[in-house]
């Protein structure tokens, strides 16, 4: 009766763009990933979601806007299952919600310009609005002053802050994995990526992004 109503409803659909830490990353795995990713996590927990996981270690919000043929030189192909990938706005992105987490690698890239990057984003963004579908941002996870100069922190807070600048002006759902209690000692494996138990926050609360984004119509 529901659906002479209101018609069928349709799935709820995401997909996932992001780096290491989206992708599950973990040095220490023969796979070099968590026994639970992100993405599995998401469905054991929503298990008539369907996931469309596209992350990629190493990749940035540049080479996600512009394509790749790898996410870094030499990337080993267990690093980016899906392959490489043509320019965003060339690809399908038929789900409902694309979540985008990119953005902590592009600090280490020669000729980084933060307004540049703020303007890739709100391409994503922009692009995905313009299929008719919502995107969610998570933000970046903290990283350990012991790898990182104060240079790359500032830059790193400066990216932060401008997916936050970015969310804000298209009103786009934050997952806010940059605000997060989070412990560089206890919560990652080598000071960037997080642990198992990590993980599992992070997608948590991804969670709760995407189930509001759905509820607000996605």
């Amino acid at each position: 009766m529901g659906d002479a109503v209101f018609g069928p409803q349709r799935p709820c659909s995401v997909e996932l763009d992001g780096d290491s830490i989206l992708f599950g990353f973990d040095p220490a795995s023969t796979t070099w990933r968590h026994a639970q990713t992100p993405a599995q996590r998401i469905l054991a927990r929503r298990p008539h979601w369907v996931i469309d996981d596209r992350t990629a270690a190493g990749l940035q919000a540049y080479d996600l806007v512009r394509g790749y043929e790898a996410p870094f030189d030499s990337a080993p192909p267990e690093l980016f299952p899906r392959g490489p990938q043509g320019p965003f706005d060339t690809e399908p992105h038929p789900s409902r919600i694309v979540v985008l987490q990119v953005g902590v690698n592009d600090h280490a890239r020669p000729g980084f310009d933060i307004e540049a990057f703020e303007d890739d984003y709100r391409g994503l963004i922009g692009f995905v609005h313009s299929l008719g579908h919502a995107a969610v941002v998570t933000g970046i996870t903290p990283v350990s002053d012991k790898i990182f100069g104060p240079a790359a922190l500032a830059t790193m807070q400066a990216i932060n802050a401008a997916i936050r600048r970015v969310a804000a002006d298209t009103r786009t759902v934050h997952a806010h994995w940059d605000s997060m209690p989070f412990s560089v000692d206890r919560d990652t494996t080598d000071g960037i990526h997080p642990t198992q138990a990590a993980s599992n926050r992070l997608a948590d609360r991804l969670t709760v992004a995407l189930e509001r984004t759905f509820r607000l119509g996605a």
